[in-house]
């Protein structure tokens, strides 16, 4: 049944020079300090960029730590936007990073308006030629000022630093949110608005995860140990036909007025009639 579905495993290989999954602790001092290892949410993130559609939604499986973690300090000057300045800032970030992550991808429930795009060979196919090819977009290890790369392998292959280490506890980490789910029906043949029911807060969900020989099996959120409301948000619901403009988005930038070509005699009467000015309206002498 298309409710239990859960598409074949991919495996990816994801390297950068430096990253930085900041510990939402270090933001409040301004001095952002990242986790020893990628949280599931920017996993999502990341596996997002190499191919992803509002059809289904990305599922990381297992994290596997090949190099050694390395944190080094770099000094930087983030905007200070109360002070309309710049600041003075010492980040923590990871160092020369290398990650074998194993996902697999599931069909979104809450998009009824997309049923008919569920082809499991059509989007296995699109993510092996996107991951071929290192990704749709741009890969952003945790922030865009660190670039990653990703490239096709076999979970599992090569040595790898913590290989032979039986179990690394690393703490209360943050897992993934849970965002307000907007249930949307599929259009009518009319083409009006889209029905939709919002359930749900912003939610952020924390774990504790252990690594075993190098490797780290994610769970689901819902079987997180322990989640908080983050805000009060709600899903936005949509009134909008679909063949109706955005009239929100539109604005007037600068007033133009249409150069209009005069017929030939009209245009040879008015240069006779202008014959002797310059631009400004003067006599030329």
């Amino acid at each position: 049944m298309q409710e239990n579905f859960e598409s074949k495993s991919f495996a990816v290989s994801i390297s950068g020079e430096y990253a930085l999954f900041t510990d939402p602790i270090t933001k409040t001092g301004g001095q952002k300090s990242s986790y020893q290892i990628p949280t599931c949410q920017s996993l999502v993130g990341i596996l997002e960029a190499i191919y992803w559609k509002p059809t289904f939604i990305i599922v990381p499986k297992k994290l596997r730590i090949v190099k050694q973690i390395q944190m080094q300090t770099k000094a930087t000057n983030p905007v200070n936007y109360n002070a309309n300045a710049k600041d003075i800032a010492v980040y923590t970030y990871l160092k020369s990073v290398e990650y074998q992550v194993e996902f697999t991808y599931v069909w979104d429930m809450n998009r009824q308006d997309l049923k008919e795009d569920r082809n499991p060979e059509k989007h296995n196919n699109i993510m092996d030629r996107h991951i071929e090819k290192g990704g749709k977009r741009p890969i952003f290890l945790g922030t865009s000022e660190c670039m990653g790369y990703v490239k096709p392998c076999k979970f599992g292959e090569d040595a790898g630093a913590y290989d032979h280490i039986d179990l690394i506890d690393f703490g209360i980490m943050f897992h993934s949110f849970n965002y307000p789910k907007a249930h949307i029906d599929a259009q009518t043949k009319d083409k009006s608005a889209i029905h939709t029911e919002v359930s749900g807060k912003l939610q952020a969900n924390f774990w504790r995860p252990l690594m075993k020989n190098g490797v780290i099996t994610f769970i689901k959120p819902e079987d997180c140990g322990h989640s908080e409301i983050a805000k009060d948000y709600s899903a936005k619901i949509i009134t909008q036909k679909i063949d109706e403009p955005d009239m929100r988005r539109s604005r007037v930038i600068k007033n133009y007025s249409a150069k209009v070509a005069l017929p030939s005699a009209e245009r040879d009467k008015y240069e006779s009639k202008n014959e002797g000015c310059d631009k400004k309206g003067g006599a030329v002498t």
